[in-house]
């Protein structure tokens, strides 16, 4: 009965859009045209001709969001404008322009100059953690400023529990119950009221048409709700700049607001023995200061720091960038670099990774080694003490070409031990050290010019550059990976691979047996605990995807190894290295992290040794030592799990259910029959097959 009402009701809601203000407003007037064809909407004239600001004080804001644009103006100038390929856009130098993936994106304005003071982009299409980056943004914007959403095309498909969440805490009414392919705008003040909401559904989401909504808003923003906040600060030349960057950019947690951090930073203490770190470290940034605050911040902090040594290298030349530096007291080195070929963005990358290597060891000749840090890192209280006890390494061992701070399966479910180093072949990247002569004698050379495209951590891996050496590596990386939006990682990997990687936060820690990461030491270490490790052999565990590895018991010993053979033929037969990385939630986009055919990682709170056979130059002596029988462990997965792939144990997996539900809103508004939605259900239900238990084979057949 219900649905003879509620549909039509729908229908006539949607074709003058939803709306929802403030008492203080005068009904800031919202239009939804549903029906009007996109080439018949002239997106780049003025968003909303016939309205006139109500009063001369405050600012004024419009927005417009369509399937092909979003834009933001404030007081007739444009603050914000993204296009899909194709659309009309305003004159050059005007206003920032981009080809624009679907999702929402959010712009923070300055309620009494009216000036973009923030940015950033959720994804509408990933399948987690689309909007984390908003969040992230959000909690760094200061009290009082604007804050405007503006979805383009689909935003909601990644619209998980996190995004409802972030959008009931800005009071809106419709972002959180938003449907596919429907348009959204909203004004809101940061801690205050929704001072304008507008929502447009789009009836015809699921029927093929191409009748897009289109959503126009304004509000005004009155002056008393500023929401300025002064402070009674010391009148120092660092707290007036301070004051002037707080005033015209946000999302600097802990720098901006009365009880924002010291400027300029202090000095870090020196070491115990009064000395400092001796090389210098080198950041890589490309105009993302907010990630370069948060990275400097927890730099800046490490013990035995020499402030002096730490240099910016950015390849883009950003005000913002310049000027949050100048607070930090921290050197900048800018370029300019633009290269050409068929993927001038990768070899941008290429380049300024070669740029920053030679002008940094340039800028310090006396160093004959340095560390390299990237923007979206955050650093380990002892990440400096962490290369301080290790960069001799370089020195006494030819088999090894770096120091990394990244252990590639270093997640908080298996990791076990802060003082514990391992070696593992490849770069793992991600906060390392090397030496002047592996740069300049062997990579260098070999460094493409800026108009091929090349991976540059693609050309260090290679086994040509390689040689056979190794990196040493921590068991709880020293480093986190925290950007949401980059070249490389977006926000659905950095759901996927990153966001629960262990980061050590004990600031002092001295590691054990550093000197056994010396080739010879470090495999009489692994025979050591080939002996003493249970082998898994299938009547300690099921071995199944969940239970490869057994649980701890009250009775099981303290220190307890396992150890885990699978079939290896050569260093390029990783196949079922892949299946056990994904039924234990370690890294499994490719394979990495061994040191000849040998993973090591924790489990379950007990040490694992995962053995390739017979591709590991020890299988004889494992095979041959140790308690119990050895079974090679294919680690068959169901497909399920292939599709799905590795996945932060204890955060939500997308599943159906919420894509159901949206689509079903969809389905219900634009009177469609259900069983449209009976093929995505039936491919949707293979995600819920069991995992299938894993095979084990005699080693003799290997």
């Amino acid at each position: 009965m219900w649905a003879r009402w509620l549909l039509p009701l729908l229908g006539t809601l949607a074709a003058v859009g939803f709306a929802q203000t403030s008492d203080q407003q005068r009904r800031n007037p919202v239009v939804g045209d549903t029906n009007q064809q996109p080439s018949r909407v002239h997106e780049d004239s003025p968003l909303l001709a016939e309205l006139r600001r109500s009063s001369t004080t405050g600012i004024f804001v419009e927005v417009l969001s369509s399937a092909r644009s979003c834009q933001v103006r404030v007081n007739g100038r444009w603050v914000l404008h993204h296009a899909k390929a194709g659309s009309a856009s305003p004159g050059s130098n005007v206003f920032e322009q981009e080809v624009s993936l679907h999702g929402l994106y959010t712009v923070v304005v300055h309620p009494v100059t009216g000036r973009r003071t923030a940015s950033a982009f959720s994804p509408g299409q990933v399948p987690a953690g689309g909007y984390s980056g908003l969040e992230d943004l959000l909690a760094g914007v200061q009290p009082g400023r604007v804050v405007v959403l503006c979805a383009l095309g689909e935003a909601a498909l990644s619209l998980d529990a996190a995004g409802q969440r972030l959008f009931r805490a800005l009071n809106t009414s419709f972002a959180p119950d938003l449907q596919t392919r429907s348009m959204l705008a909203l004004v809101a003040v940061k801690d205050g009221n929704v001072l304008a909401e507008g929502y447009a559904p789009n009836l015809h989401a699921l029927s093929g048409g191409d009748h897009d909504p289109t959503l126009r808003l304004a509000a005004t923003v009155p002056v008393s709700r500023s929401g300025h906040v002064t402070c009674s600060a010391p009148d120092t030349l660092h707290e007036r700049l301070r004051h002037q960057f707080c005033s015209r950019y946000d999302g600097y947690r802990g720098l901006c607001g009365c009880a924002g951090r010291p400027l300029p930073p202090p000095t870090p203490a020196p070491f115990a023995d009064t000395s400092r770190f001796p090389y210098p470290v080198v950041v890589v940034a490309s105009n993302r200061p907010r990630y370069l605050y948060r990275c400097l911040s927890s730099l800046l902090a490490n013990r035995g720091l020499d402030p002096v040594k730490v240099v910016v290298f950015s390849d883009r030349h950003s005000t913002e960038e310049r000027r949050l530096l100048r607070l930090l007291d921290v050197t900048l080195h800018e370029h300019k670099s633009e290269p050409t070929g068929p993927r001038p963005l990768v070899s941008r990358i290429g380049f300024h990774y070669s740029y920053m290597l030679a002008a940094a060891f340039a800028m310090f000749p006396e160093a004959d080694k340095l560390v390299v840090l990237e923007e979206d890192l955050e650093v380990s209280p002892d990440f400096i003490s962490y290369f301080q006890q290790t960069q001799h390494l370089l020195d006494v061992d030819v088999s090894l070409y770096c120091i990394s701070a990244w252990n590639d399966h270093g997640y908080n479910h298996s990791v076990g031990d802060v003082r514990q180093l391992y070696r593992v072949g490849g770069l793992p990247g991600l906060g390392w050290m090397l030496t002047r002569r592996l740069w300049e004698e062997e990579l260098l050379p070999h460094w493409p010019d800026e108009t091929t495209a090349f991976d540059w951590d693609m050309l260090v891996r290679q086994p040509a550059r390689r040689r056979g050496r190794e990196c040493v590596i921590p068991d709880v990386s020293r480093t986190y990976h925290f950007g949401f939006q980059g070249d490389h990682v977006g926000a659905a990997m950095q759901y996927k691979y990153y966001l629960d990687h262990a980061l050590n936060t004990q600031p002092e820690v001295r590691l054990r047996d550093v000197q056994d990461m010396v080739a010879p030491r470090y495999t009489a270490q692994l025979l050591a605990h080939f002996k003493d490790a249970v082998k898994l052999d299938g009547t300690q565990s099921a071995l199944t995807c969940t239970d490869i590895i057994p649980k701890t018991t009250p009775e099981t010993p303290a220190n307890q190894t396992y150890m885990l053979f699978i079939r290896m033929l050569n260093a390029g037969d990783t196949d079922r290295w892949l299946k056990v990385a994904t039924c234990l939630n370690l890294w499994d986009l490719d394979a990495r992290g061994d040191a000849q055919g040998v993973w090591r990682f924790w489990y379950n709170g007990r040490r694992v040794l995962v053995v390739g056979v017979p591709y590991s130059p020890l299988t004889t002596f494992a095979m041959t030592h140790g308690s119990g029988r050895a079974l090679l462990y294919t680690g068959t997965r169901s497909p399920a799990q292939a599709r799905r792939g590795r996945w932060p144990p204890g955060l939500p997996r997308p599943g159906p259910q919420d894509r159901r539900a949206r689509f079903r809103m969809a389905l219900a508004a634009s009177g469609l029959q259900a069983d449209q939605l009976a093929e995505a259900e039936e491919e949707d239900d293979e995600y819920e097959d069991e995992e299938a238990p894993g095979q084990l084979e005699d080693p003799t057949a290997a």
